[in-house]
């Protein structure tokens, strides 16, 4: 049997308004419908950046509003922005560097251990040529090392833990220092980018002898490296202050240790330190991805990872 076609009716701009008329909870159902999206898009934006931070989205803020300066001094203007991965050498071979290095995911540099606590944490011609009772913790030459950052794109940073400082009497703090620049000059010649050099200290009595050793390793780098030096951030800024005039003559950059620092405290050294993160455009180091996110919130635009290998 032919059943009729059914005639479909298109509605101009005014019938449509006036069928609208019939229905006055429309453009509510539309403002509502729309509130809706917008709120699921958001959700999804915040819920991805906590997921990432643990759970806690940051505020964005400004290293200004703490008493930064508007840019750099023009000499560490152009300090590069680094993320630095951490990598242990202790237990590797030369064969394991290369697997180590290609597995690193975070940033564009890696950063070593070289020297803490009259430890060496590479291979070292030094025990063969000196009196100097080291240890070694790894087989790894340093230039193996810096090879294979170099050929990853890595900008390759060792971490000097000075010790020479704390002994007590002069005369123990010299030899101490003679010690070290033993252990730095095959440094330097390791073919590698940076030197960062860690436990300066900031008594004002000691200002003499931080100067000389600074002196002293600066002539033995003679631009083969960069020298960087870290200032506490557990300190007060006054006390980090002493350190950073005693070193600046020399350093080519600045870093703010705030390893170990709980968020509160992480948080209160990037405020007091303000100033000097921004003029000396300081470098950091953490250990935690969250105090990452911290700082990549008050726009502290480069750091150093030290102490993470996950």
């Amino acid at each position: 049997m032919y059943r009729k076609r059914r005639k479909i009716r298109y509605y101009s701009g005014p019938v449509s308004r006036e069928r609208l008329r019939d229905k006055p909870w429309f453009p509510y159902a539309v403002i509502a419908l729309a509130a809706l999206v917008l709120a699921l898009i958001v959700g999804s934006i915040l819920g991805g950046v906590a997921d990432k931070t643990g759970g806690k989205v940051y505020e964005r803020k400004n290293l200004h509003d703490f008493g930064g300066v508007e840019e750099a001094e023009e000499r560490f203007a152009s300090v590069p922005a680094l993320d630095a991965d951490y990598l242990s050498l202790s237990g590797m071979d030369n064969g394991d560097i290369r697997s180590a290095l290609s597995d690193l995911e975070f940033g564009d540099g890696v950063a070593v251990l070289l020297y803490e606590d009259g430890k060496v944490y590479y291979s070292t011609d030094l025990e063969d040529t000196t009196s100097v009772s080291l240890t070694e913790m790894s087989s790894v030459s340093l230039s193996t090392f810096a090879d294979r950052a170099d050929s990853k794109g890595r900008v390759s940073i060792g971490v000097f833990v000075s010790s020479a400082f704390a002994e007590e009497g002069e005369a123990a703090r010299i030899l101490a220092r003679a010690e070290e620049m033993a252990i730095l000059s095959e440094i330097a010649t390791s073919g590698m980018d940076e030197l960062l050099l860690v436990g300066l200290p900031s008594d004002p009595a000691l200002a003499v002898e931080v100067n000389a050793y600074l002196r002293e390793l600066s002539a033995i780098l003679d631009g083969r490296m960069r020298l960087g030096v870290a200032v506490d951030g557990k300190e007060e800024a006054a006390d980090m202050a002493h350190t950073v005039a005693v070193s600046v003559e020399y350093a080519d950059r600045f870093a703010l240790d705030l390893r170990g620092l709980s968020d509160e405290e992480l948080t209160a050294a990037i405020e007091a330190n303000a100033y000097y993160l921004t003029y000396y455009r300081m470098r950091v180091m953490f250990d935690t991805r969250e105090q990452y996110e911290i700082l990549s919130s008050y726009g502290v635009s480069g750091g150093i990872l030290i102490g993470i290998n996950d």
